[in-house]
């Protein structure tokens, strides 16, 4: 036997362990999720150095091109989309349990047994990322007179219409909800 052949239990030798689908979604996933959370409290932060403390409904310039514009704002909603549940008294606990269940659902059908592409794993992956950004604002963020609510800073206008403030987790649950949309549209083609 010489020297350079492989002998079994060779630390040398063995082969290098892949890091796995499973570390590489946990990785992305709390990745989203904590830039969601910090582009919070920056752009809060942002708006108060800008407008001040008491100019919480003013606008905070941040590109204008005429007919486009994107400022941030604070706003915070009590409720679900398009302030759904806003008015309920203790709305923040019955929208937290179902956004945690949401995100309980939506990492049950990623870790179900089965075969997906990868456009089903991004699609599920910011589907969750935007709900447990959400959550966390119902259960952790605690500003003065706005215990619980969820933060929307982002406001696009278009000549001179502005779209509903919302936030990076929006965006998330947006883009996945877009990915699916195309998924079963490409699943509905495949099968006439």
């Amino acid at each position: 036997m010489t020297a350079d052949s492989h002998q079994p239990g060779d630390e040398n030798n063995r082969p290098r362990a892949r890091v796995t689908p499973w570390i590489t979604f946990w990785a992305l996933l709390a990745g989203a999720i904590a830039l969601d959370w910090w582009s919070k409290t920056e752009a809060v932060e942002f708006h108060v150095r800008a407008n001040g403390l008491l100019a919480e409904s003013m606008p905070a310039p941040i590109f204008e091109l005429g007919f486009f514009n994107l400022q941030v704002v604070r706003e915070y909603n009590m409720g679900m989309a398009f302030g759904l549940l806003q008015d309920t008294a203790n709305s923040h606990v019955y929208i937290g349990a179902i956004r945690a269940l949401g995100v309980v659902v939506l990492l049950f059908l990623f870790h179900r047994p089965g075969r997906r592409t990868l456009m089903h794993q991004l699609a599920l992956g910011a589907l969750i990322a935007g709900t447990a950004g959400n959550l966390l604002d119902n259960v952790f963020h605690m500003e003065m007179g706005h215990e619980h609510s969820v933060r929307d800073f982002i406001l696009v206008s278009i000549s001179n219409r502005s779209l509903p403030a919302f936030n990076l987790a929006d965006v998330y649950v947006a883009i996945g909800a877009v990915m699916f949309f195309d998924i079963l549209a490409r699943t509905r083609i495949k099968k006439d």
